[in-house]
């Protein structure tokens, strides 16, 4: 591979990004669990206020987890933000809040797998690291020809030794960013500018005249539908809302919903002694999360009285302190416009 080309095309191209200019291991480690399953242009509108409201390891870790997952709400996959807030307790308690400087020392912090161990070493450290995600597996898989399903371990491990081969030959922090800028704005899932990319004389899919053939990817499994009944309550100035337990949206408020027909929900209006009950006709509403789509049929409730062991009345105008995942807050948002705000760049 000609490094020496991709590195002058990063230097012309590269796009100015809030942790590009000043590349810290706290910084890189932040900026790499938002962009996991996550658009760039996404990130950018969450990355500036998180390092604002949380600048440090030590602010991180000893911010409440509600303070946390409420900063990053509509990002998705919120596991990953649960286990970085372990990590900073981790190092704030391991390492004296100082971000660690070994490849086996940055590994152990808990939610830090091999890639976000890799990025960091490479981009905050410059130490030669392998930093394997999808734009690099694109793009290695497309010069090399390499001809097996990414979707296997076996063969990403394949990749990844490709890779590590290069950053060996090269600045690591330079090599590492100039691939994956090059996977995000040249070599493209669809449509890649293969005319403006610096490596296509040598590439093997640009000379066989389909790109877009590579890399092999196996079709996943379907998405699942959950149809859900899901009620808007409010009484005087409060809304009921419900800190979910379960994997999925873990710690996050939900409006109250159930799989179940709209009977058995009045019927437990009335057990619950929610008073007055017309639910009326309902509004459907649908979110889209990475393995399950959600079907909801929301219906809208003002009552005077009422109680929910599972519930707990959460003032409107308090609504943007508490994490609420983008599925129920569009439905809040359209009720109550304004009491939620929405990210701007």
């Amino acid at each position: 591979m000609n490094l020496p080309s991709l590195i002058n095309w990063f230097e012309k191209h590269q796009r100015d990004l809030p942790f590009r200019s000043h590349p810290t291991p706290y910084g890189i480690w932040i900026s790499e669990v938002m962009l996991q399953q996550t658009q760039m242009e996404t990130v950018l509108k969450y990355y500036p206020s998180f390092l604002k409201r949380f600048p440090t390891i030590q602010s991180l870790a000893k911010a409440s987890l509600e303070e946390v997952l409420t900063e990053v709400q509509g990002l998705g996959y919120y596991r990953r933000f649960r286990l970085m807030h372990e990590g900073a307790k981790y190092i704030l308690n391991q390492h004296q809040g100082v971000f660690p400087s070994t490849f086996e020392s940055v590994i152990a912090i808990p939610g830090v797998g091999l890639y976000t161990a890799g990025a960091i070493m490479a981009i905050a450290y410059n130490q030669p690291y392998p930093a394997t995600d999808g734009n690099v597996i694109r793009v290695l898989s497309r010069y090399f020809g390499v001809k097996k399903d990414m979707r296997l371990p076996s063969s990403r491990a394949h990749i990844n030794e490709l890779h590590n081969q290069l950053v060996q030959q090269s600045q690591p922090r330079e090599y590492i960013q100039a691939v994956m800028e090059l996977g995000a704005l040249v070599c493209r899932p669809v449509k890649p500018s293969c005319e403006a990319c610096p490596l296509q004389q040598n590439c093997f899919a640009y000379q066989s005249g389909k790109p877009e053939a590579l890399p092999i990817l196996t079709k996943t499994t379907k998405v699942k539908t959950k149809e859900w009944k899901t009620i808007i309550i409010v009484q005087d100035d409060k809304i009921l809302m419900r800190k979910n337990k379960t994997n999925l949206l873990k710690d996050f408020y939900l409006l109250p919903q159930w799989e179940t027909k709209i009977e058995a929900i009045e019927e437990w209006l009335l057990n619950n002694r929610f008073k007055p009950i017309h639910l009326g006709d309902s509004r459907v509403f649908q979110h889209q999360f990475t393995h399950q789509t959600w079907v909801m049929d929301v219906y809208q409730l003002k009552v005077k009285t009422g109680f929910d062991k599972e519930g707990e009345w959460i003032l409107l105008r308090a609504l943007n302190t508490i994490p609420i995942p983008e599925a129920h807050k569009k439905i809040i948002r359209y009720y109550f416009p304004q009491y939620l705000k929405t990210k701007a760049l």
